[in-house]
């Protein structure tokens, strides 16, 4: 698995390296209100895309493994071909309501622009879930290589539109806006047409029909979801400012970078997973995980150590507010993957999507709640607060679920040990913040902490230097 994940790792590297040059460029022309509008476009767009595609691209990636396990491959490029133009027409349909109904939400929330700016972004959420509909099938190909080439020149480009777009047409949020409807257009094209070759051009309702029978189960679950990831950031807007959301968007663009770390150990781990779950060699995806989880626990400490020191050097003093939620933002990422790691994998893997619907309706339940009561008196710190809580507890739920699915060798009790642990040392952070010693001190405090989580956290085959001698990043 490690050599695919190198692939992996050079890409979201890359990103998140070029994610912190866009802080460091964006912050100078850009205020809290242009991040939050900026955020709000992605989220509607990406909201409604993930809302009217039914899971269907989940169903592609799953029957892509079954067709390989049953040695089906044509029937499988009619599958993906059907549920692709499934997409198009879905899109196509809910296109004039989107138009009537654009103005009325744009009003709402006070975007005084001339431009439709809710339909565009429903262009740009078609086009982005186009693109990572191909994205997931080379991932499901384990062509992480190619993977790398396609994220390396996705982001490289829109980065590059955008600063052109600034200093050529806009110094506002529009530039960040068009670059990303522009750049997700020709991407999706492109990767489409790469992606030919998994394509037979013939309609089949059979297939549409056994997509949806996988998806839809589960669909009530990836329903609660979207409400889940955007009724927090669209209530914050509401009840708070756009500025609000713009606060909460820089801190995610730091505080997430451990999600992109996690995101890219996912693309190797769920092939791997389904692989190894096809032999029943359970044991290896044990301690798969349990590797993923010390190296994803470092990464989440040094960034909540040092997230103080990143603003410093790429922001402006307006901006150093984003130090006191990008470490709580990254505890939460880090207690959301401890369960659903196993659990979300092992679901699918059973083809139990429905399993799903229970610990997503727990967290929205509890995300809506707990938003609803935080977000007015608390603001930003609300909404993470809520993220914490509400993560925890599906977690937990998704993990029963996922272990009566398919059950491995993972207790509680480990997961219970690894978050206690991680968030001890991450309320060391806001002690720190208390005392305020001098940037030497701090430094060096810090620098110490990190060095005894690691010895605390170390186990040998964690760390196997002969395996990972083997890895080459292009291979």
């Amino acid at each position: 698995m490690l050599n695919k994940i190198s692939h992996y790792a050079l890409a979201t590297f890359y990103n998140a390296f070029l994610g912190i040059f866009s802080i460091f460029i964006l912050t100078k022309y850009y205020d809290f209100s242009d991040f939050g509008k900026i955020a709000l476009f992605i989220l509607v767009g990406n909201a409604a895309a993930n809302l009217l595609t039914f899971g269907l691209g989940k169903a592609t990636q799953r029957f892509y493994f079954e067709s390989l396990k049953n040695n089906n491959f044509t029937n499988f490029k009619v599958l993906n071909f059907s549920n692709l133009i499934s997409i198009l027409l879905i899109f196509i349909i809910f296109f004039p309501i989107i138009y009537i109904f654009a103005e009325d939400v744009k009003n709402f929330f006070k975007i005084n622009e001339d431009i439709n700016f809710f339909l565009i972004s429903y262009i740009y959420g078609f086009f982005n879930i186009t693109y990572f509909y191909f994205l997931n099938l080379i991932i499901s190909q384990k062509k992480s290589k190619t993977y790398l080439y396609f994220a390396v020149c996705y982001s490289t480009s829109n980065i590059m539109l955008t600063i052109l777009l600034i200093f050529f047409y806009n110094d506002t949020y529009l530039s960040r806006v068009y670059s990303l409807l522009v750049i997700n257009i020709f991407f999706s094209i492109a990767i489409a047409y790469y992606n030919l070759s998994n394509l037979k051009f013939s309609w089949s309702n059979n297939e549409v029909v056994k997509s949806l029978k996988f998806s839809l189960p589960g669909y009530p679950s990836t329903l609660m979801g979207i409400v889940h990831s955007n009724f927090d950031k669209t209530f914050l807007a509401t009840v708070q400012n756009i500025t609000s959301l713009g606060i909460l968007d820089i801190s995610n663009k730091i505080g997430l970078i451990s999600k992109m770390f996690i995101d890219f150990i996912i693309q190797a781990w769920i092939p791997e997973f389904m692989t190894n779950a096809n032999k029943n060699n359970r044991s290896k995806i044990v301690l798969n995980y349990k590797q993923i989880v010390f190296y994803f626990g470092i990464f989440i400490l040094g960034l909540s150590f040092f997230c103080e020191e990143l603003l410093l050097i790429l922001t402006s003093e307006s901006f150093y507010i984003a130090k006191y939620y990008i470490p709580l933002i990254c505890l939460s990422v880090f207690v959301n993957h401890m369960f659903t790691l196993v659990a979300a994998p092992a679901i699918s893997y059973a083809k139990q999507l429905q399993k799903n619907f229970i610990p997503s309706l727990l967290s929205l339940f509890l995300s809506i709640s707990l938003n609803i009561m935080l977000i007015p008196i608390y603001g930003v710190l609300g909404v993470i607060i809520s993220m914490v809580i509400s993560g925890l507890f599906s977690g937990c739920l998704s993990f029963y679920y996922g272990q009566k699915c398919f059950k491995l060798e993972i207790e509680l009790i480990f997961i219970f040990q690894k978050i206690l642990t991680l968030s001890f040392f991450i309320s060391t952070v806001y002690l720190l913040y208390l005392v305020e010693f001098n940037m030497f001190l701090n430094i060096m405090i810090k620098i110490t902490l990190f060095s005894v989580f690691i010895i605390a956290t170390y186990k040998k085959e964690y760390f196997d230097i002969e395996y990972l001698k083997k890895i080459k990043f292009f291979k």
